[in-house]
């Protein structure tokens, strides 16, 4: 019977371990130190007088006064939160509070810890705003809004943090202020005196802050400068005056003290501008979130970027019924940034409105991969000269003139690659700089675009068929090792790392099964060189594999193959970036790709190295400030200087001859889980279990012998 107890009592505390471990599991985005999993201490059992440790507020109380009353109990309450809380405090405010009565804020400094954090809870209504700075505080189950439930007064409820580090606000209504936003992270100023870090901000209704009718710049939750490591996760954000979420610097001077910002799994709709913006920062993600249906005033994007923010990631979205899904104003010469990477994103409309689903106007290295798109009037629209990616994406009923994707400018630095259009029986429409090619056409007369097929992709329920031929067809450019080393977790996979050696080619959509081959080859297969093909003319092929240099060009190009055949290419700038192909991450769905019969592909990869001279210029108004975009006429771009790479033909290795299977999920419907960063709570509770079971197997080991033995020949010796 001991035994029986001791061992339920060792499976309690391992469950018990493992869900305390739970994370938030947001795909692409790493768990935070502090602010998720804490829970506040009991109440006192009999509060009717001071208990230490806890705080009792309740400003309309007949007996509240501070007043030799240093902490309040519920029959003599305190009228205001103390202005410094040491560690361990408890604070239970109830009824409605505005201390200071003459003032819009009460700030508050916490001095709390990992071992002892601060809570500062409700249920309560909070007329000002609280200005929080210290250390470990979480701020839960209050609401921030207007004391009359009219907006008269101007100003209500909302949080600022301004400094301080380990600050979770989690569970709160934050609305009704039309003179400010709902939340505020960072530095108004850009003045530093500690910047605002490890702030959480979870499961927040934030609504209904600045006027929907006038304001342009108060956003439902801001971030300034000075703050790095926030999460901004599971809140609903919606009818506010600005952006739902507006990250920005402020100014290209202070840029990169904006970093390390996350936003995920929010449902953002119904806003002023954008649902989620980025300006001048760094190393920004947004992952998994559900954006929707905002007015705008030019963009009126779902997410977007502006000001040449650096190493955004806009991964694993669902993105719909916005005049631009993704959108992108001008660099401008406000910020350095460069990279922008859009992954595996769901956008579509309801088709009431004409939209696009990618419009790039900024940044000059973009990567545009793994997404489905689909009912819009323009797939992808490249606006903006600069090196562009797009590469085993789904372009598919697209309304209007049918233009999957437009490039107005006049320049060569953009590739092709890996789609799958489908438009029922209309052409495939692809527009550069004027010139409306079908796909066929485009890869007959450019190798620029190469191995796009026409199938249908198979969307059920708006997401993909387990059987989508994206998933035989497509590859992942090699940014892994990059997203990895910037935010220490790895970024899940679409495609199975063998389609590298996959050559589907082009067809028309035919009577046949999808999944059938086509036993006539086209005329002029996709991969053979044309006569006249749209490369510079210091660009030539070499067959013999072999590198030729041309002025002012480099070419750095690698063919590795594994043991199922797979060829990986990679663009090295000068930033130590990568422009790569890359995979598409499935859950438990089997495909069987069969490997194709010895070809000669021709590969082309394109580089280029922009120097630009930026002014730093800090004025930044909260306006986005993006002018409407007429491609009538030829834009004004800024001189980049280009180095190419010459065009190299490798033969490819042949395949191997036995089949691989390859295991692949639709991505958009499950994708696969991302594996945990180890921190000290997995190790610490890992000892914990370790030493319980030490200690029962010693207490089981001591036990006295039962009366009745057990033959010898039964027992373990």
């Amino acid at each position: 019977m001991i035994q029986k107890i001791l061992l339920a009592l060792v499976l309690i505390i391992l469950c018990a371990s493992a869900v305390v471990a739970q994370d938030l599991d947001i795909t692409a985005i790493p768990e935070p130190e502090f602010g998720v999993h804490e829970v506040s201490p009991s109440t006192p059992a009999d509060w009717s007088q001071p208990v230490s440790g806890f705080y009792y507020i309740d400003r309309q109380h007949p007996q509240a006064t501070d007043t030799n009353n240093p902490l309040g109990s519920l029959t003599r309450p305190r009228r205001s939160i103390p202005a410094l809380l040491p560690a361990g405090s408890v604070v239970q405010v109830s009824g409605e509070y505005d201390f200071p009565p003459s003032a819009q804020s009460s700030q508050i400094v916490g001095q709390g810890t990992v071992e002892q954090p601060i809570f500062i809870k409700g249920p309560a209504l909070v007329t000002r705003a609280l200005i929080l700075k210290g250390s470990y505080i979480i701020v839960e189950d209050l609401e921030f809004g207007d004391a009359n439930d009219d907006l008269t007064e101007g100003h209500t409820g909302r949080i600022e943090i301004t400094e301080g580090h380990h600050i979770s606000v989690r569970r709160n209504n934050i609305h009704g202020n039309l003179a400010s936003g709902g939340v505020f992270i960072g530095s108004r100023t850009g003045e530093l005196i500690e910047a605002a870090q490890q702030i959480v901000v979870l499961d927040n209704n934030i609504h209904d802050n600045g006027n929907m009718a006038t304001s342009l710049s108060l956003h439902g939750i801001q971030v300034g400068s000075h703050s790095h490591h926030v999460w901004i996760v599971d809140n609903e954000i919606h009818q506010n005056g600005g952006d739902g979420v507006h990250v920005s610097a402020g100014s290209s001077d202070l840029e990169q003290s904006t970093n390390h910002i996350y936003v995920g799994r929010n449902d953002v709709h119904d806003n002023k501008l954008s649902g989620i913006w980025a300006r001048q920062s760094f190393n920004i993600i947004f992952s998994e979130n559900d954006v929707y249906n905002h007015e705008g005033t030019s963009l009126r994007a779902c997410i977007g970027y502006q000001y040449a923010p650096e190493n955004v990631w806009i991964v694993y979205n669902k993105l719909h019924d916005c005049t631009n899904a993704i959108g992108s104003g001008k660099d401008d010469n406000r910020g350095t940034g460069v990279h922008i990477y859009m992954i595996g994103n769901s956008i579509y409309s309801d088709g009431t409105e004409s939209s696009t689903g990618i419009l790039v106007d900024g940044g000059k290295e973009v990567t545009i991969a793994a997404n489905v798109i689909s009912r819009v009037s323009t797939g992808i629209n490249l606006s903006r000269a600069g090196m562009q990616l797009i590469s085993s994406n789904v372009i598919s009923d697209i309304s209007g003139k049918h233009i999957t994707i437009q490039i107005p400018q006049s320049t060569e630095d953009w590739e092709i690659t890996r789609n799958v259009f489908y438009q029922n029986e209309d052409p495939i429409k692809v527009q550069i700089r004027g010139t409306m090619y079908d796909i066929s056409e485009l890869q007959e007369q450019s190798s620029r675009a190469t191995r796009n097929i026409k199938r249908d992709p198979l969307i059920v329920d708006g997401e993909l068929s387990p059987e989508s031929p994206l998933y035989d067809l497509g590859v992942e450019p090699d940014y892994f090792s990059a997203f990895s080393s910037t935010f220490g977790i790895e970024l899940p996979r679409f495609f199975a790392q063998d389609n590298t050696n996959s050559d589907i080619p082009v067809e028309e959509p035919v009577d046949e099964p999808v999944d059938e081959p086509v036993d006539e080859p086209v005329d002029e297969p996709v991969d053979e060189p044309v006569d006249e093909p749209e490369v510079p003319i210091n660009e030539t092929q070499n067959e013999t594999q072999q590198q030729n240099q041309s002025m002012n060009s480099s070419v750095n190009s690698s063919l590795n193959t594994s043991d199922n055949s797979s060829v990986n290419s990679s663009l090295n700038t000068s930033n130590n970036s990568s422009l790569n192909s890359s995979n598409v991450n499935s859950s438990n769905n089997t495909a069987q790709v069969a490997q194709t019969t010895q070809e000669t592909t021709t590969q082309e990869e394109t580089t280029q190295e922009s120097r630009r001279s930026r002014s730093r210029d800090n004025d930044d108004d909260d306006d986005d400030d993006i002018d409407t975009i007429d491609f009538s006429e030829p834009r004004d771009i800024d001189e980049i200087s280009y180095k190419r790479r010459d065009v190299i033909v490798q033969q490819l290795a042949p395949p191997q001859p036995e089949p691989a299977t390859v295991y692949v999920q639709p991505a958009q419907a499950q994708p696969a889980p991302k594996p945990k960063t180890m921190n000290w709570l997995y190790p610490s509770l890992l000892i914990m279990d370790i030493v319980t079971i030490l200690f029962v197997g010693m207490m089981v080991r001591t036990l006295p012998p039962r009366k009745e033995r057990v033959p010898k020949y039964n027992r373990a010796e």
